[in-house]
């Protein structure tokens, strides 16, 4: 028959665990908020603030091809060739301003080589019939140029643009304080779990909750973004590959923390059949 002091001393051992399966639960719950949060962080970073990903998005797309259509159809109304304004000038223009929002600072487009380039144009069409451009009205080229610079900035200085400009450098702020704090949460989670030697045991969940977690994020905001430029046309066809651009920019970081749960999950059922 066991005395009173070892019963005591089985109780008290029968205890520890529940207590520290408690501990655990809060540590992995905790761990997945700050997983997720670093990992829709990391994401956002890499795709919608990131300025070479902005700019790749907008030279790449159908609103680039519409700013240069807009263009044209200023140009034609002077009969100069539409070749006067071509995609490497609209380039130009999408990464001055995506250079100047990013660097938080006022939109200012130089317009000169459009310019330059209408006014060859019209000399080259001139020329053949051995005439300049002296023929010309008074203020035909200073014309151009207004429409030009009009056209292209009606078409970028949108109020929704300006909108999202201001927004840009709070954001970019925000999500730099938001993966800083959860990098060093995280890491101080990992140390203590390997402290007290329950590192695949939490982290097996951490990773596995936060991976499907983060993945329901990213299929929400790549419903949402369409949805959101909507009441604006001429960016519906951008929205559309801008979304689909930034899944498959996430996915990718999101394997790596499915791959980081099956290893913990593996390393668990290691020690259970060791």
């Amino acid at each position: 028959m066991p005395t009173r002091s070892e019963l005591y001393h089985q109780a008290s051992t029968d205890e520890k665990p529940r207590e520290t399966v408690s501990h655990h639960i809060g540590l992995q719950i905790l761990g997945v908020v700050l997983l997720t949060v670093l990992t829709i962080s990391f994401i956002v970073e890499r795709t919608i603030l990131n300025k070479s990903f902005i700019m790749h998005e907008v030279t790449s797309s159908a609103l680039e091809s519409t700013i240069l259509d807009e263009v044209d159809d200023g140009l034609q109304q002077y009969g100069i060739p539409t070749s006067a304004v071509t995609k490497a000038d609209t380039d130009h223009i999408v990464r001055t301003v995506v250079n100047q929002a990013f660097a938080g600072q006022r939109l200012k487009l130089d317009l000169s080589p459009i310019t330059n380039n209408v006014e060859n144009q019209a000399n080259d069409e001139l020329s053949k019939f051995g005439l300049s451009t002296d023929i010309l009205p008074s203020g035909t080229p200073s014309a151009v140029a207004s429409q030009v610079n009009s056209t292209v900035n009606s078409q970028i200085n949108t109020p929704e643009v300006t909108a999202v400009i201001n927004g840009l450098q709070v954001a970019r702020v925000a999500t730099n304080i938001c993966l800083i704090v959860s990098a060093c949460g995280l890491l101080v989670l990992i140390v203590l779990a390997i402290l007290r030697r329950h590192f695949a045991t939490s982290f097996s969940w951490i990773f596995l909750f936060g991976t499907v977690i983060s993945w329901l994020i990213i299929e929400v905001v790549r419903a949402v973004i369409p949805q959101l430029v909507q009441p604006y046309p001429d960016y519906s066809t951008f929205a559309v590959q801008c979304a689909g651009d930034f899944g498959q920019t996430a996915m990718p970081v999101i394997a790596v923390t499915g791959i980081l749960a099956v290893i913990c999950w593996a390393i668990r059922g290691f020690k259970r059949f060791k």
